[in-house]
């Protein structure tokens, strides 16, 4: 699928890491697991993260993500309302249809080509896709009609999800890095959390500018604590001296063999 966004290398460019210096903003948001864009997940407190401060320092940001349901919300403890994604981002809702993943509440956007009419009034410098799935091809439609460069993130190791589809895993490795490298092709910029992400998308074929950049951290909210104030909270919460505490699900493709050595050794 064309993008309008290959007209826009050098500009792109000059905008530094990721979209952080364009004016006006669209991040195209979605994923497969999961999908809902509640902030109780990696992927997604890491948009939010990146919006809000965009959004402090001036720029207007909407973000597209899959409509969410009660039941979405239910299963997190979550009364149903949007994220505080701060002052001047936008949310809007897409239509999404339910897919089985292992947390419940994974929803797929369905795609129409014919969503960028809602970013005429908005006229934004740059699309940001998250995303290779369905509001990624919303994305690369958005920029084609708009003529704006699109930057794309790969947060997916995706040849790690073998172990989900009845394929072997290197027919499934392999016809999936292809279609997701043939996606990220049609970005002005690429950017991955991983130089591991980067490599196996440049073994496939990846042409497009590229660059690791991490996902932004809340450093409020997470930073190392003092030795007595550690103590203190060890002794309050039950744990050992030595302690390890993994926030990620267990999941083959999170690599937790660390962890469960460390669970089986105690």
């Amino acid at each position: 699928m064309p993008g309008g966004a290959g007209h826009h290398p050098g500009g792109l460019s000059a905008q530094g890491q990721r979209c952080r210096a364009a004016g006006r903003v669209t991040s195209c948001v979605s994923r497969y697991s999961p999908t809902v864009f509640i902030p109780s997940w990696g992927i997604q407190d890491s948009v939010l993260a990146e919006c809000r401060e965009l959004g402090r320092r001036g720029h207007q940001v909407v973000i597209f993500a899959p409509h969410a349901t009660a039941h979405d919300y239910k299963l997190m403890g979550l009364a149903r309302a949007e994220a505080d994604v701060g002052t001047n981002v936008e949310v809007r809702r897409l239509f999404s249809l339910p897919v089985p993943s292992s947390t419940g509440q994974s929803r797929l956007l369905v795609p129409t080509g014919r969503r960028w009419r809602q970013l005429l009034p908005f006229a934004p410098d740059i699309i940001h896709t998250h995303t290779f799935l369905g509001a990624g091809l919303e994305a690369l439609s958005a920029a084609r009609h708009l003529d704006v460069p699109v930057v794309g993130t790969n947060h997916w190791a995706i040849g790690e999800f073998c172990g989900y589809t009845p394929f072997s895993a290197p027919f499934f490795r392999d016809v999936s890095l292809r279609a997701v490298t043939r996606f990220y092709n049609h970005c002005a910029m690429v950017t991955a959390p991983s130089h591991s992400v980067t490599d196996e998308m440049c073994a496939f074929g990846l042409s497009r500018p590229y660059r690791v950049i991490s996902n932004p951290v809340d450093t409020d909210r997470f930073r190392p604590q003092t030795d007595a104030r550690r103590a203190v909270l060890k002794r309050a919460y039950g744990f050992s001296q030595s302690t390890i505490v993994y926030a990620g699900r267990l999941a083959d493709e999170k690599k937790n063999r660390c962890v469960d050595s460390f669970a089986a050794s105690d």
